[in-house]
């Protein structure tokens, strides 16, 4: 199927671009590989890839997903689990691993170029993902939209970038309460997190009004 668009069709359907899907495939493929599977056609590596992609550019359901690449929607559901931790195991340690003290000082020192922010190692939000209630969870999703989620907790650089995050608590926690019983917090508590010493802040860093 990814050979059937151009490149500007291919980004739009799986919102990453030919050579991302090749990097990504080639870091997961072993992982997602289907050896040792007895089906008559087993589902190959960039096949599962294509559908993961697509159900998070779409937000479809795995029926409806199903559908679309003639699978039954419990396969589909299979393959979503796997590539997700196919690409949390192997791409995080990568692309999300914990900052030296260096790469924060670099982090602290960008706010400040960019944002006349001094001494800021990070901004940090939470975000509501709305989701399907869960079966026999009562009101532990609800949040104060009244809709069921879950909270995507993360510090970002001054870029915008993913510094890390903390994903899954139930949607009724408050983002203060995200934070406080997450890992960032226990870090920062247990002094693991290699931040840089405290400094003076320099006159240079104050805003002139």
């Amino acid at each position: 199927m990814t050979k059937e668009f151009n490149d500007e069709q291919f980004k739009n359907y799986f919102r990453l671009n030919r050579d991302q899907f090749i990097e990504v495939h080639e870091i997961i493929k072993k992982e997602i590989d289907a050896e040792g599977c007895t089906a008559t056609r087993p589902i190959g590596t960039e096949e599962k890839l294509s559908v993961f992609l697509r159900y998070l550019a779409t937000g479809n359901s795995y029926r409806s997903m199903a559908y679309s690449y003639r699978m039954g929607d419990r396969t589909v559901s299979n393959i979503v689990r796997e590539v997700s931790e196919a690409i949390w195991k192997l791409m995080q340690p990568i692309y999300l691993p914990q900052p030296t003290e260096e790469q924060w000082k670099s982090v602290a020192d960008s706010f400040q170029r960019k944002w006349q922010f001094p001494h800021c190692i990070g901004a940090i939000d939470g975000k509501h993902v709305v989701i399907k209630k869960p079966g026999k969870s009562g009101s532990s999703y609800i949040n104060y939209k009244h809709t069921f989620s879950i909270v995507l907790m993360a510090v970002v650089d001054s870029d915008y970038k993913f510094i890390t995050i903390d994903v899954g608590s139930q949607g009724r926690f408050s983002d203060g309460n995200v934070f406080s019983t997450g890992v960032l917090a226990k870090k920062l508590l247990d002094h693991t997190l290699h931040l840089p010493a405290p400094t003076e802040m320099r006159p240079s860093y104050y805003l002139r009004i």
